[in-house]
């Protein structure tokens, strides 16, 4: 199975007040660690979403850039975008988030070993019961996903077809939205600074941008 990624990285970092996926940790960007973990997954090929309000980016190895010029519209605007951009290169996408460092290459492995019919998307399963990212989707989403508007994520596409979901249980990794996330990551060694963001919430649907 052709596995690629999409890396959400269009956010305005709002609550923040500076670009989250530049942060360093442990000596690099967050959103490098975040290539580094896809590329020992074996993801082919990673997409790293950007728009009007990412910064310059470093080089980014393998990793394309897509740039959408509608990121404000919302975060299933970018998400869109980064699926058309991809096209037919994969069997599956893994949607991620730029500014989530933690994530283990062992979680994006039991996504795509739980990705067998009927289910159509994998996402982990967080301490709480908290379901969260990375959210893998079948290829036969891709129409859904690329053809979404707005500010409404994948959560829109999930709720169609809720009984094609399967959650993994997984390690919950840090989430970086406001300074004081970013200061107990540094602190940690990257422990979870809080829950994870949710994956079924409507303010951080799956498959959204960090904000």
């Amino acid at each position: 199975m052709r596995i690629g990624a999409l890396v959400l990285a269009a956010g305005r970092s709002s609550r923040m007040g500076q670009p989250k996926v530049l942060l360093p940790w442990r000596g690099r960007p967050l959103l490098e660690h975040v290539l580094a973990v896809l590329a020992e997954a074996g993801a082919e090929p990673v997409l790293v979403v950007t728009g009007p309000d990412t910064p310059p980016l470093p080089a980014l190895g393998g990793a394309e850039l897509v740039h959408h010029p509608g990121a404000r519209e919302g975060m299933g605007s970018s998400l869109a975008a980064g699926v058309r951009a991809l096209g037919g290169r994969a069997d599956a996408v893994l949607i991620c988030l730029g500014d989530q460092p933690g994530i283990a290459a062992g979680t994006v492995a039991a996504l795509v070993a739980a990705l067998a019919p009927p289910a159509l998307a994998a996402a982990p399963l967080y301490r709480g019961g908290v379901r969260g990212h990375p959210v893998l989707f079948a290829a036969a989403l891709f129409a859904e996903l690329g053809a979404l508007q707005g500010d409404r994520g994948a959560r829109a596409v999930l709720e169609g077809h809720p009984a094609a979901l399967v959650a993994i249980p997984a390690p919950a990794p840090a989430d970086v939205d406001t300074p004081g996330d970013y200061a107990a990551l540094a602190g940690s060694g990257g422990a979870p600074c809080r829950s994870p963001r949710s994956s079924s919430s409507p303010s951080r649907p799956a498959g959204s941008s960090s904000s």
